[in-house]
C-alpha cells in the first residue's frame, strides 16, 4: 500500500479510540460479532483456525497498517476463525457504517 493511502486509513481511525491488547488475547472467536473493523497500529495478530484433528491452523498474519475483518465488513460474512495478539497490540477500531462511508 503506498503511503497517501496509509496516511488516509490512518487519517480516518485516529478520529476513533485507541484499544490496547495484551499478547496472546482473543480480540474475535469464530460466531462473535465485530464491533468494528480494526486499523492495526502496532504489533502483529494472527487469524487462524482450528482443523478437525484439533490443530491449529495459521492463515494470516497482519502487520501495522493492516484492517481487519474485511470480509465481514463488505459483505457481512460471519466469524469463522479466532484473531489472536501475537505481540502487544494497539489499534484503532471504527464503526462499520463509518468504514463503508470512508471506503
Amino acid at each position: 500500500m503506498n503511503n497517501l493511502a496509509i496516511d488516509k486509513l490512518e487519517k480516518f481511525f485516529s478520529q476513533f479510540k485507541t484499544i490496547h491488547y495484551k499478547k496472546g488475547e482473543t480480540i474475535l472467536r469464530p460466531g462473535d460479532i465485530p464491533q468494528g473493523v480494526c486499523l492495526l497500529k502496532k504489533g502483529y495478530v494472527k487469524l487462524s483456525s482450528i482443523s478437525e484433528d484439533g490443530k491449529e491452523l495459521l492463515l494470516i498474519i497482519f502487520k501495522p497498517d493492516d484492517f481487519f475483518p474485511l470480509m465481514w465488513a463488505i459483505n457481512n460474512t460471519p466469524i469463522t476463525q479466532y484473531l489472536e495478539t501475537m505481540t502487544s497490540v494497539d489499534l484503532w477500531r471504527a464503526p462499520r457504517p463509518a468504514f463503508l462511508e470512508f471506503i
